[in-house]
């Protein structure tokens, strides 16, 4: 898995297949999820961004609406929508009808006049825009300044007329409370600050949920809480509060606290979050309380200690001592991947090991995914052959002639940029201070070659005594580079440059090396992913979290996955980091426990 957060679109019967997996009780009822099969009948192979649930945290009744993510095409301001589709709509069978919610990027038009005259028409059709035009341009001319529409939604299966949804986004609190009476609001704005005082003091951020009608806006209102981040310590509190006011029955409580720690799953990439909570508020009171649960394609923090199974697994053909696995292990592994769904298999020492091909041949008929490490030099004939034999993907050991040369057949045998959905080619370069001004360089001729990917990563552990790692200067002109690449000749279709998670010294540095203006902010989500997203099976069939570090046996990768102590142990990552206990990247650095010189040498806490 590479650093980069790209969302996957995925069906909807991928996401419905996961709530499934992990069923809810508190909050869905037999009923309520034995009728998700009538969504998944009408949108089931449709795509989506992500899927999502509204629940009604103090309502007994155990039900929910479900929602989804999709594109939207040849509307301004808007580039996707989310369909809303109450219970009612859903647990009957039949044609499904759906309330819609767009997302609105900020018209920079200043008066608004894209959104009046452009958004409006095409999204919630020409009658309805014209009679709710009078009512939304005085709306918008009273808005703050600082305010801007986040989201507009049309909810004609719900019986409102000529009605639309607007959510606003404020800054803070006391932004909506001072506006609401210029935006026609008529209802008692001390009462509703008395009513928020101890959400507004939290330091929530807060969107404004208003309906808007031909005669203005309505006494009801909701409030949306929202923030930057994930991290299920913080949504915790957030459950707490609502709790403690009232707003949400414990056995609910329960559910949101078991959601949000949920393991990602692997593959397809399933991560679980809260989108937002939402306040309802009318007659002086807060009167109910919503979340937004989300299974989303993306991952949204890393307060987890592991994937539920692993993304990858590693094998270890043959090592360098000419330790061989052998065929007969190898083949039950790839059964016991399918079993446990891992389906990306990286092979090692493939080059010294006899029987490549017809494990090969398996893992397609099996339909795993395979990536080839090359370490060595090989003849064309031998890649073709692997090539046929159903290798997905190749890893090539980058840095001198050999491994060009490498890369370059690859290329012509129909590997990397050039073949359309060809086998994908990834040259990983280990960066330390005697090669690292030679990172442009490098980039390029990769770039010319057609090469998917550069991997950067640092000393091969073990032989830290022989390379000194970057110094700061270093890092932080490969971190310029590494962000001008990014943003001009990647977008343009040019290879791909990503930050090996064990090389957590360099990303440290690019993402905490100045904390007021990270060169790349964002890039960094933790470092060592060993016995997180991968572990590795040597010869023998000794397993441990990557193949640097011994092996040791048990009954099954699973089982050593989810109970062997040395993996859990490995997963907390703090043993040999003495030097790190005031450094500001310490939790998510993680860096390679195999390489300890790495902490010795770091200059990111200097």
């Amino acid at each position: 898995m590479g650093l980069r957060n790209r969302h996957a679109d995925l069906t909807t019967r991928a996401f419905i297949g996961h709530l499934r997996r992990h069923p809810l009780p508190g909050l869905m009822d037999d009923e309520c999820v034995a009728a998700l099969a009538n969504i998944e009948a009408q949108f089931g192979d449709r795509r989506s961004h992500g899927a999502g649930m509204e629940v009604r945290l103090g309502d007994e009744r155990r039900f929910v609406d479900y929602i989804l993510k999709f594109d939207v095409k040849d509307i301004p301001l808007m580039n996707s929508e989310g369909i809303e589709i109450d219970y009612e709509q859903f647990v009957g069978g039949g044609p499904i009808g759906a309330c819609r919610f767009a997302r609105v990027k900020r018209d920079k038009s200043g008066d608004y006049r894209v959104f009046l005259d452009g958004t409006m028409p095409r999204y919630a059709g020409p009658e309805r825009a014209r009679a709710l035009r009078p009512a939304l341009v005085k709306l918008t001319k009273a808005m703050a300044p600082e305010a801007s529409i986040r989201l507009v939604g049309v909810m004609d299966v719900r019986g409102a007329d000529a009605g639309l949804r607007l959510v606003l986004d404020y800054p803070d609190f006391d932004a909506i409370a001072a506006n609401l009476p210029a935006l026609g609001w008529t209802g008692d704005t001390a009462a509703l600050r008395a009513a928020f005082a101890p959400w507004a003091e939290a330091g929530f951020t807060f969107g404004l949920a208003l309906d808007v009608s031909p005669e203005g806006i309505g006494e009801k209102i909701g409030l949306e809480t929202y923030w930057q981040g994930n991290s299920p310590v913080y949504v915790e509190t957030i459950i707490d509060r609502l709790l403690n006011a009232g707003l949400c029955l414990p056995s609910k409580a329960a559910e949101l606290r078991r959601w949000i720690r949920l393991l990602p799953e692997p593959d397809p990439f399933l991560h679980t979050r809260f989108t937002y909570f939402k306040l309802n508020y009318r007659d002086g009171r807060i009167y109910e309380a919503k979340a937004y649960l989300e299974t989303s394609s993306m991952v949204h923090h890393f307060d987890f200690p592991a994937y539920d199974r692993p993304l990858r697994l590693d094998l270890v053909l043959s090592d360098e001592s000419g330790n061989r696995l052998s065929p007969s292990d190898a083949t039950a592994l790839i059964g016991d991947c399918v079993a446990e769904r891992v389906t990306g298999l990286r092979l090692y020492g493939g080059e010294d090991w006899p029987d490549l091909l017809r494990l090969l041949a398996v893992c397609r008929e099996k339909n795993r995914r395979t990536e080839v490490v090359l370490q060595k030099r090989v003849d064309r004939d031998w890649l073709r052959r692997v090539l046929e034999a159903g290798a997905g993907a190749f890893l090539v050991e980058a840095g001198d002639d050999t491994a060009e040369i490498t890369l370059a057949t690859l290329g012509g045998l129909g590997a990397g940029r050039g073949t359309e959905n060809g086998p994908c080619l990834t040259a990983r370069w280990r960066m330390h201070a005697g090669n690292a001004e030679e990172l442009p360089a490098l980039t390029a001729r990769l770039n010319d070659l057609g090469v998917n990917e550069l991997l950067i990563t640092g000393m091969i552990p073990g032989t830290g005594a022989a390379l000194q790692p970057p110094t700061r200067a270093q890092m932080k002109e490969a971190a310029s580079f590494i962000w001008n690449w990014r943003f001009n000749e990647e977008e343009a279709g040019g290879i791909v440059i990503e930050i090996e998670s064990c090389f957590a010294v360099m990303l440290s540095m690019i993402c905490c090396g100045d904390p007021e203006k990270a060169p790349i902010p964002g890039f960094f989500d933790r470092g060592c992913e060993g016995g997180r997203s991968f572990l590795a099976i040597h010869p023998g069939g000794t397993i441990s979290p990557c193949r640097y570090l011994p092996g040791e046996q048990a009954a099954s990768f699973a089982e050593y996955w989810k109970h062997a102590g040395t993996i859990k142990a490995h997963r907390q990552n703090t043993g040999h980091r003495p030097a790190c206990a005031t450094c500001p990247c310490a939790r998510r650095c993680t860096p390679c426990p195999a390489a300890p010189e790495q902490v010795e040498r770091c200059t990111v806490n200097a």
